[in-house]
């Protein structure tokens, strides 16, 4: 939703990616956000899609094996990382 929420502070208006995610969202069986924001935005802009076929998925990783793993130290501190 960020072309639509932010055409006239970040982005030039694309009429095309624009109808095109607006096909894609009105063709969709389900739809998946992974913002709870994302999932109103969504709703704001596109107010007859059944928010019943939206589900918020956040990011997560798998934790298996986690003591296995040798993860970086910085400051004297243990951090994962992970990337969108």
């Amino acid at each position: 939703m960020t072309h639509e929420k932010y055409t006239d502070k970040y982005y030039q208006l694309n009429q095309k990616l624009i109808a095109a995610q607006k096909t894609m969202i009105y063709a969709s069986d389900r739809i998946i956000c992974v913002y709870e924001n994302t999932r109103k935005d969504l709703l704001a802009f596109y107010p007859d899609v059944n928010p019943e076929k939206i589900s918020v998925v956040y990011y997560g990783s798998s934790m298996k094996n986690i003591a296995k793993r040798k993860f970086s130290r910085i400051d004297g501190r243990d951090y994962v990382f992970c990337r969108r």
